[in-house]
């Protein structure tokens, strides 16, 4: 590859680094700031019995779901590698699914239709979901798409080899070999 093709790839892999730690982020800020869930004062205000709630857990939960997509952000935006971009590719798109089946399936949120976090956190989460798994496929388009047009860009006959890497030399016996021990032919 040129260093133009090379420097379009890492500009294009930082470019997904980025959205990739903003959506991690959100992922936080969702739960926290955005649509905050109840913090069990405001549940027994509305008439529910005291104490935590679900959706304190799906609020923990999430936060450390997003510390895991903002460490991901973070390494692809330095090592902005071909197979390092496409394993976090795929890493954001397990993330995300995990990010959207947290407050449905797995901690819940609270039982009260009228509750902030069933009508504000759980579908925020899921648009952030759907956005992460949008970017996941993005990353591993885009690094799909980089691989073949290098392959296009090799001169016509050239078979793409992998680097040989030099055979070692066949290991000697040790100072003085293994003749006159018994049980060793020689």
């Amino acid at each position: 590859m040129n260093n133009i093709n090379r420097g379009a790839v890492i500009l294009g892999a930082r470019a997904l680094a980025v959205v990739i730690f903003i959506l991690g982020a959100l992922v936080m800020l969702v739960p926290l700031v955005i649509f905050s869930v109840c913090d069990g004062a405001q549940a027994v205000e509305a008439g529910a019995h005291g104490g935590l709630h679900a959706c304190n857990n799906t609020l923990y939960a999430e936060i450390v779901m997003s510390v895991f997509v903002m460490i991901t952000g973070v390494y692809v935006l330095i090592r902005p590698i071909g197979h390092i971009v496409a394993n976090a590719s795929i890493w954001v798109i397990v993330l995300a699914v995990i990010v959207g089946l947290l407050p449905m399936a797995v901690t819940g949120v609270c039982t009260m239709p009228s509750m902030a976090c069933r009508n504000g956190t759980v579908p925020g989460l899921v648009v952030v979901s759907v956005l992460m798994i949008i970017s996941g496929i993005w990353g591993s388009m885009t690094v799909r798409s980089q691989a073949s047009a290098a392959e296009r860009a090799m001169p016509p006959g050239t078979v793409r080899t992998e680097k040989k890497r030099p055979k070692e030399p066949p290991k000697s016996d040790p100072p003085g070999g293994l003749k006159g021990i018994p049980g060793f032919p020689g």
